[in-house]
């Protein structure tokens, strides 16, 4: 097998995107996704393995600037969009990949390597088979049907998200690990300026940023009111996408917010977020750690250990 990163060709290889992921997406995201920097970021790499001339299995790595709760920062890569053609599968694929991306990770500067896995994909029981650490998330969707509710919503649709409403949404951060946005204009790159159809709604004190995917609502981003049960933020969602006739799909890293959701009706399927060490110095500088070598990446997820990264404070947008 040959491995290619960045390779000239590599939008040849949508096809297969779409193939392991139907309605992944188009040129235009591809190029979104794999060709656009964050702030002070390394560009994102991607990485192609081939057999006999053929491409049997990729994946992209975006680089995150990650604040960590106690005040560091480390540079993060994230496995994005990892595929292996049918054909290849069983074949270590995958695994070459999770390798040669925390290589590269370290190459460019970064301290960790991220993924973002439901506990029922396959590419999950390789990354905790390589090491990883793992944090529990809530993969939660929700159908309308012939009971679905026809509540009030009161959520309007905005042009923008207002900087104060912004500056809060980076406040509800503070004391979690998270990803960096400098500023709203960076913010705006990830979440409502996507080449796809994004809507932004806002109620008072309170917003949401939605993605339409076919026949479902994306919840990209989202601020509840200070004053509100998440329990009923969550229903004037579930409402705004009944009236539309639309599912409603939630990434959620918050338990309770999880539960909200789940009290509510919604399905869920647990997931993770998975972190190996790229480089245990930068991480032990961004910790205040003494020691530079660590035993197991599982350490990270352990909150006992001096390299419990702490609890994860992310969003669905957050992740690609």
């Amino acid at each position: 097998m040959e491995l290619r990163i960045n390779p000239p060709d590599a939008l040849s290889t949508l096809a297969c995107l779409n193939q392991c992921f139907p309605g992944w997406g188009d040129q235009q995201f591809f190029h979104w996704a794999y060709q656009r920097a964050m702030p002070a970021q390394p560009a994102p790499d991607y990485l192609v393995l081939s057999e006999s001339g053929a491409d049997i299995a990729g994946s992209g790595i975006n680089y995150r600037q990650v604040l960590l709760p106690h005040g560091g920062a480390v540079t993060a890569g994230i496995m994005t969009g990892s595929w292996t053609l049918p054909a290849a599968r069983g074949r270590g694929c995958f695994s070459r990949m999770i390798e040669e991306s925390i290589r590269l990770t370290a190459d460019r500067g970064g301290a960790l390597l991220l993924a973002f896995v439901t506990e029922d994909n396959p590419s999950c029981r390789q990354l905790l088979k390589a090491g990883a650490a793992s944090f529990p998330t809530s993969y939660l969707s929700w159908r309308p049907g012939a009971a679905s509710p026809a509540g009030h919503h009161d959520l309007r649709p905005v042009a923008n998200i207002p900087q104060h409403l912004f500056q809060r949404w980076l406040q509800t951060k503070t004391g979690f690990a998270h990803f960096e946005y400098p500023s709203l204009e960076a913010w705006c790159s990830q979440i409502t300026r996507r080449p796809t159809n994004i809507m932004s709604l806002q109620r008072a004190d309170d917003f949401a940023v939605m993605e339409e995917k076919g026949d479902t609502y994306r919840l990209l981003a989202y601020l509840e009111s200070e004053t509100e049960k998440p329990i009923d933020f969550v229903a004037r969602l579930r409402n705004y996408a009944a009236q539309n006739s639309k599912g409603l799909f939630i990434f959620s890293s918050e338990p309770e917010f999880s539960q909200s959701a789940i009290e509510d009706g919604f399905v869920h399927r647990p997931g993770f977020i998975t972190a190996h060490v790229a480089d245990w110095r930068r991480l032990a500088d961004a910790l205040r750690h003494t020691a530079h070598e660590g035993a197991s990446h599982t350490a990270l997820a352990d909150h006992t250990s001096p390299w419990f990264l702490g609890h994860w404070r992310l969003q669905s947008g957050d992740r690609m």
